[in-house]
């Protein structure tokens, strides 16, 4: 299991919470992988920031338009906050991220500092519902600014499941499209 989204810049062994490693995106010599956090507002930024950039690519936000976009090119690896937004995703989004193998990431941190947690927790579960409806690849992540801020895996699977995932789609949310990354990443460098 792997936590991708940690955000904040602090050290912390995750092999003591029980994860095989994750993503620091402030500091990549602690990640398995370089993680790319990226917030653009059109294409031409999108395309600019993504060339070049090797690992895992998180396009965070956006409107819609930049979202599909972003999936129809096979520009990022994931997508984080749409729960935040309105438009949010739909079946059309979702089916093209299936496609494309996109991943849907799921951050605890947004449903746990939110204002509105009812609101958010909506959202979140109708983007499952759609992720499974479609196969869409689901990622769970602590969403992390602070050392306190980390979740033990169960906590992670367990919000996995409160969203609509069984303990067995909770449990890949955390593993396999991660690993699928690893591997991609490993292959991107031999070559």
């Amino acid at each position: 299991m792997y936590d991708f989204g940690i955000f904040g810049d602090f050290d912390f062994d995750l092999t003591k919470l029980g994860f095989k490693g994750g993503i620091f995106f402030k500091d990549e010599r602690k990640s398995i992988v370089p993680g790319h956090l990226i917030k653009v507002r059109d294409k031409f930024e999108l395309k600019k920031s993504v060339k070049g950039k090797k690992g895992f690519i998180l396009l965070k936000g956006g409107d819609y338009d930049l979202r599909r976009y972003a999936v129809e090119k096979c520009l990022v690896d994931g997508i984080i906050g749409m729960e935040k937004l309105k438009e949010g995703m739909d079946d059309v989004l979702a089916k093209r991220m299936a496609e494309r193998k996109v991943s849907l990431v799921i951050n605890l941190r947004d449903y746990t500092k939110a204002r509105r947690r009812e609101i958010i927790l909506g959202r979140m579960m109708r983007h499952v519902f759609l992720a499974k409806k479609f196969k869409t690849p689901i990622m769970l992540v602590s969403g992390a600014r602070k050392r306190g801020e980390l979740k033990h895996p169960y906590v992670m699977i367990s919000f996995g499941v409160m969203l609509g995932l069984s303990v067995k789609e909770a449990k890949e949310a955390l593993r396999r499209a991660q690993e699928g990354i690893i591997k991609r990443f490993k292959n991107e460098a031999n070559a």
